[in-house]
């Protein structure tokens, strides 16, 4: 057996566009029935729309448009897509008002015959070639398009045979109505069935998104887990994967609440990458950076001064790509830096109630993918002040997870093993970074120093993975996590890793360097942190002076100590 091959498939789409549709639709849903010369026969929009179902609803048709009647003068907007009430349109005014109702009777409202001359009526009416000839109705193009899927012997002969039985066309039809000019069997048939994001391209419909590919969603879960934590290298606690995949399916839309630092915006690129891989990248991130000024213009575009849309990344993909059966993540960074009410106001409803979108410019409104999803990630507005809070109408339309800390965690049940493993990992994750970017094509010249100081920090033995170093390293995170205001989070802990690997620097004085530059500015709290802290870095530095700036910067922030609350405030 074999199939129509794609190649054939484009090359009659184009054939059959001369022809109008009544000769391929029309037509042969009459002679299906049994419409005949002379013989009432009960026809009517209902049979002609069942072969409308049966040969022209392609999958990927776009909203409101079931059918692709490749025939006559495309839609510059649609291709050759057409409603539901097509039968009922331009269909009916063909055989009841146009041209070719000269070759029909209508005994009754509900039955229909051929007159006696309806082969001479409808030669006339088939178009003319560049030659001035008339053209017959390609024959073997039509059966492309018809059985366009479908398993066939690999002969024309057959197929041709099929095609007169089927639609009991009759040899004075086939003589006068007909082109059978053979086309090559080479490249008629083709060993597999054209597919359906092929088919979908060629015929300008909507592709067919992600598939389970007998997959089940436990599978899908247990993949997402896995890439997060072994592939992204991402330390979280058991569970957490599943509970935020559950809320973003449910609710597709998720605030990430948590602290800086906690690796809010790695998760999402995390886990949507782990969706790409899934589901064969039919999955697209759109990263949207939202700024304390950020309105509904810099979210889904203007209308220019001249007509039409200004798109934003965030428009072209989700409403402009024509693929709504994709799956789309947007991650709204720093969201509440702005009122998301304001600048997503278009968007809100869309998301709890699937209601169309109305595009600035666009003069139409979009249906909001069905698996598109919201992630904003957020910073509490009470520890910062350029955040705003959230309002009730985003509080109930989302579901708000809290990014755990996991470093704190792993401080509070003193496994050490865990923070050893995760420390590996975040510096695994700089040179991936890196790599990546070297092989996107934008490596830096300084790149190249980076990798090898990151080769090396990563080899067994070297100083960033002795156990002096981890040891002060755990020790420091011991010492802060005394106070939740003073805790540290992963993100700190592997911009200290990075520069310890790449400054250059003894190990020792780099990790001094860190304590001054990094650590220090996350200690307002508690003055007994820091305390404690400058008790550690004097023991660690035992006179040596390798730890001077982390001393000489905890001194002074401990000069800002309040009497009375006994807090101390980095001055920054």
């Amino acid at each position: 057996m074999a199939y129509i091959s794609a190649g054939q498939l484009a090359q009659s789409l184009e054939k059959l566009q001369a022809f109008h549709a009544f000769f391929g639709i029309t037509f042969l849903s009459m002679k299906q029935t049994g419409v005949a010369v002379g013989t009432a026969t009960a026809w009517g929009g209902q049979q002609e729309e069942a072969l409308l179902r049966q040969y022209f609803s392609p999958a990927g048709e776009p909203a409101g448009k079931p059918f692709c009647v490749p025939f006559g003068r495309k839609d510059p907007e649609s291709w050759f897509w057409k409603n539901a009430k097509y039968s009922g349109g331009t269909l009916q005014r063909a055989r009841t008002t146009d041209n070719f109702r000269e070759a029909l009777e209508r005994p009754s409202a509900r039955e229909w015959s051929f007159t006696a001359d309806y082969l001479d009526k409808l030669e006339a009416l088939l178009p003319h070639g560049t030659d001035g000839h008339k053209q017959r109705i390609p024959l073997f193009d039509l059966a492309a398009w018809l059985y366009r899927h479908e398993a066939l012997p690999e002969s024309l002969d057959d197929v041709e045979t099929r095609f007169r039985a089927e639609f009991n066309i009759n040899d004075a039809e086939y003589t006068r109505l007909f082109d059978a000019t053979r086309l090559p069997q080479a490249q008629y048939f083709a060993p597999e069935s054209i597919t359906e994001e092929d088919l979908a391209h060629l015929i300008h419909g909507v592709p067919p998104g992600p598939s389970m590919m007998g997959r089940s969603e436990a599978d899908l879960v247990q993949h997402l887990e896995r890439w997060v934590t072994d592939e992204e290298g991402l330390t979280l606690p058991a569970g957490f994967v599943q509970s935020f995949y559950g809320a973003l399916v449910a609710q597709r839309f998720v605030v990430l609440a948590g602290r800086p630092g906690t690796g809010k915006t790695a998760f999402v690129r995390g886990f949507t990458e782990g969706l790409s891989r899934f589901f064969a990248n039919a999955v697209s991130l759109v990263e949207v950076s939202v700024g304390s000024d950020f309105s509904e213009a810099d979210a889904l575009g203007y209308e220019k001064i001249s007509g039409g849309l200004a798109a934003t990344e965030l428009s072209r993909k989700l409403f402009l790509s024509e693929r709504p059966r994709d799956i789309y993540v947007v991650l709204l960074d720093e969201m509440n830096l702005s009122h998301v009410d304001h600048y997503f106001a278009r968007l809100l409803p869309a998301l709890e109630s699937d209601s169309k979108v109305e595009l600035p410019g666009h003069g139409s409104s979009s249906p909001f993918p069905p698996d598109a999803f919201v992630v904003g990630t957020v910073n509490s507005f009470l520890e910062e002040a350029t955040r705003v809070p959230l309002s009730s109408p985003v509080k109930r339309r989302s579901n708000i997870v809290e990014m755990p800390n996991t470093l704190g965690e792993i401080v509070e049940s003193n496994d050490r093993q865990k923070f050893d493993k995760a420390c590996v990992d975040m510096l695994k994750q700089t040179k991936a970074r890196i790599d990546k970017r070297s092989r996107d094509g934008f490596g830096s010249v300084l790149d190249t120093f980076r990798t090898q100081r990151l080769n090396a920090a990563l080899t067994d033995g070297s100083d960033v993975r002795s156990a002096a170093f981890r040891d002060l390293l755990w020790g420091i995170c011991q010492v802060c996590a005394k106070s939740e205001a003073t805790s540290l989070t992963f993100g700190v802990v592997q911009d200290v890793l990075d520069y310890v690997a790449m400054s250059g620097r003894p190990w020792k004085i780099a990790l001094s360097e860190q304590l001054a530059q990094k650590i220090v500015p996350q200690l307002s709290g508690p003055a007994t942190v820091c305390e404690e802290l400058l008790t550690f870095a004097t023991a660690a530095d035992a006179g040596a002076g390798e730890f001077s700036a982390a001393i000489s910067a905890l001194q002074a922030l401990l000069r800002t100590k309040d009497i009375g609350t006994g807090y101390v405030l980095f001055r920054y």
